[in-house]
């Protein structure tokens, strides 16, 4: 497959904090196209030790429209405190219980804690809003969501929360 055709907004490597904030993101709800994707900085690296993005990370008050993968993907995550907040997902999603709003996939958290907070984010047009691949032992996970119902009759949710942390999320303040 030609990488070249998989538009992103955004692609970095080993990112240690990052703010984004009020910004408007479209994509062109062509398969397989990011919003935002974050790597280490050689995906076929041994090194256990290296990240993808850790430390502070917000991403708060955004719209992201027509994504098919993921919209907000973190690969090799590291520990940190992620607030993802009051953004808006428009037709979102390709693949039922896959591809989410935001995405936490290959931990690489170490001794220190995973706190993410996903809240006030409103779908409309989405399969899923939070998808969490990779055990962890230290830290927290809240979640909760607005859907827009009706909005796209060809989308259904039907899981809202795929976390595979092992932490003790909540996910029970949805409105």
């Amino acid at each position: 497959r030609d990488k070249r055709k998989k538009p992103m907004m955004a692609v970095w490597l080993n990112v240690n904090g990052i703010t984004i904030k009020y910004n408007e993101f479209t994509g062109r709800r062509t398969q397989y196209n990011d919003g935002i994707k974050v790597l280490r900085a050689s995906d076929e690296a041994l090194d256990k030790s290296s990240f993808g993005i850790k430390g502070d990370v917000t991403i708060t008050g955004n719209t992201f429209s027509n994504y098919q993968q993921y919209t907000i993907w973190f690969r090799e995550y590291g520990a940190g405190n992620y607030v993802i907040e009051n953004n808006v997902f428009n037709n979102i999603g390709l693949t039922d219980g896959s591809h989410a709003a935001v995405n936490f996939i290959a931990s690489h958290v170490g001794t220190g804690e995973l706190n993410i907070s996903v809240k006030y984010n409103v779908i409309n047009g989405g399969l899923m809003l939070l998808r969490i691949d990779g055990t962890v032992s230290n830290g927290s996970i809240e979640a909760n969501y607005n859907v827009l119902q009706g909005t796209n009759p060809e989308t259904t949710p039907t899981k809202y929360v795929k976390d595979k942390s092992g932490l003790a999320g909540n996910y029970d303040n949805n409105y």
